[in-house]
């Protein structure tokens, strides 16, 4: 996720880079205007196709191991939530994408029962999804892209947990998840040059909230 910002950091300075005045070259002639930042970068013109990669917040079986006081160790590693997308607009206020989702959490604890005995517990989780979702594009102007969304698609997921408690050793609970998946959300794009740009979104995906990158090819 640091990884991301700084990507965004240097897409942001480039950017004001290229309207400073040096970047229009000592013997441009003094009367061109230049481009005014963020002015008719966006086009959602009928055919457009845009691709975005995001990051979410949070994994939620990392976030509930995190705040149970009984752990005594934890070796609990987390992937994601990732977010991939492809749009393409079918008109000016409408498109359809293809999202794909992931998240993961693999890992291994020791927990103190209160009353003076430890187990362990392993846990894995995996979750991918493919989404088809329509989304309505109610406001563009000036680079900015306002949007709502939603869809169905196919959703695979499992959950193996096994414990040691009470000297049970073998996986005492294996779990697939409902195939049918879902979400629904609404968010923002905002683009900095013809092509790239910044987007968020907020709601009911396999993260509550994600951000990224975005590009229109």
């Amino acid at each position: 996720m640091k990884n991301l910002f700084v990507v965004i950091a240097i897409l942001i300075s480039f950017q004001l880079s290229a309207f400073s005045p040096i970047s229009y070259g000592a013997f441009k002639d003094s009367t061109q205007k230049p481009r005014e930042f963020g002015a008719d970068f966006l086009s959602l013109e009928e055919g457009s196709i845009f691709f975005s990669a995001g990051y979410g917040a949070l994994n939620y079986f990392n976030g509930v191991i995190d705040e149970i006081d009984i752990v005594l160790s934890d070796n609990t590693k987390g992937l994601g939530p990732i977010h991939l997308k492809a749009e393409l607009m079918l008109r000016k206020t409408l498109g359809m994408a293809l999202v794909m989702n992931h998240v993961e959490t693999h890992g291994s604890m020791v927990y103190d029962d209160g009353f003076g005995q430890t187990y362990s517990v392993s846990l894995n989780h995996r979750s991918t999804s493919f989404i088809w979702r329509l989304n309505w594009h109610f406001y563009n102007e000036n680079g900015l892209d306002l949007f709502l969304g939603g869809g169905l698609g196919y959703r695979y997921g499992s959950l193996h947990f096994s414990t040691s408690y009470n000297h049970f050793q073998a996986p005492i609970l294996t779990f697939v998840n409902f195939p049918i998946g879902f979400e629904f959300s609404g968010g923002f794009r905002y683009f900095i040059t013809n092509h790239f740009g910044l987007y968020a979104e907020f709601g009911l995906t396999k993260s509550i909230m994600q951000a990224g990158l975005t590009y229109k090819l």
